[in-house]
């Protein structure tokens, strides 16, 4: 039985009815945790896989949640996320027969009812003021405070554990927590962090062939762009946001309009990474060519973030190089990609 969850409007009919009666599967959630409230489960060293779109993190996000001691937010999470334990207890019913199918990024990656990804964001979305206005790309700094979100988080977090088989250290992916870093070592100081990069025009082209995608789906399925919504992902197709901070804004140069648009957030993003978080400790900072060229980087991540080991496959993963034409990067654009590159070197390989 092949099956695409995200077709029609019988698709699209789970996260409509999980949105129509959000406030009866929240009372399910806060039950759960009633009966769950005296467990003495641990947060252990949580992981935070985050980076910009199109630059590696869903390939290690996938084999990292391969580890015995991983657990990670899957696809048969979706939609009832806020009554993780009571919907778990069904979701392999309703995802019976479901085989693997293409993502719509058109990367030849497939996903299944039991692949990760970065659906963390949903509670981050009930949480975060104006949410859908900036509080997506609000930086988020050791001063913040929101207990409430803070106790949620970690209550749902310990639920992921519990559901997949009580593990032992939590994997999460999320773009959007690049720029969190300092507010979740404060929640969790003893979290590790991965961060992804990429060649700034490889990234752009890898970028604009999703966004591409993206739009062209839309026109298909009238249903496609909610879904989006719902799941947070604005990073392509009509509900693209973009990354707007002052004082690191790339000169237009020679690039068309969408690749520009695709750089010049690439260059803001990594900017903020450089200024805040090159001096931070736990930060292992990887380039997806490093991943493609030498797979035994990731053994080397695997060991520092103290996970037992494990076999390392990549060949299912997208290893396209886009034919970019490096005289188009200005200065400012090799500089940031240098400094990047010296942070790996730093603390990737550097006493490996």
């Amino acid at each position: 039985k092949k099956m695409n969850k995200f077709s029609n409007f019988s698709n699209f009919f789970p996260y409509y009815l999980s949105s129509k009666l959000d406030f009866f599967f929240q009372q399910v959630g806060n039950f759960e945790n009633i009966i769950t409230k005296n467990e003495k489960r641990v947060i252990d060293r949580p992981i935070f896989i985050c980076g910009l779109a199109r630059s590696g993190t869903t390939a290690l996000l996938d084999v990292l949640n391969k580890n015995n001691d991983t657990a990670s937010f899957l696809y048969k999470d979706l939609p009832f996320f806020k009554s993780l334990i009571s919907w778990n207890l069904i979701s392999d019913f309703y995802y019976k027969g479901v085989e693997p199918f293409p993502r719509y990024h058109g990367d030849g990656l497939k996903v299944s009812p039991n692949s990760p990804d970065a659906f963390e964001e949903l509670i981050w979305k009930e949480f975060i003021q104006d949410y859908n206005l900036n509080g997506i790309f609000q930086l988020l700094f050791e001063n913040y405070e929101n207990k409430k979100f803070e106790n949620y988080y970690k209550t749902q977090i310990k639920k992921i554990l519990a559901i997949r088989g009580n593990k032992k250290r939590y994997l999460s992916k999320g773009n959007y927590n690049i720029l969190r870093i300092k507010y979740i070592k404060k929640i969790f100081p003893d979290a590790k962090f991965i961060v992804c990069f990429r060649d700034p025009l490889e990234n752009a082209q890898s970028a604009l062939k999703v966004h591409e995608n993206f739009k062209s789906f839309s026109k298909k399925n009238k249903y496609f762009d909610k879904i989006l919504s719902h799941l947070c992902h604005f990073e392509f197709g009509n509900m693209r946001k973009s990354f707007n901070f002052s004082g690191f804004n790339l000169e237009r140069e020679s690039f068309d309009d969408e690749i520009f648009y695709y750089v010049n957030q690439w260059y803001k993003i990594y900017n903020i990474v450089n200024k805040y978080y090159s001096e931070e400790k736990n930060i292992i900072f990887i380039d997806n060519q490093t991943m493609i060229d030498n797979p035994k980087s990731i053994n080397i991540i695997i060991k520092k973030l103290g996970l037992p080991e494990q076999q390392i496959n990549l060949n299912k993963y997208s290893k396209k190089k886009y034919d970019v034409n490096n005289k188009l990067m200005s200065k400012k654009l090799i500089d940031t990609f240098l400094r990047l590159k010296d942070l790996e070197t730093k603390t990737l390989f550097s006493n490996a």
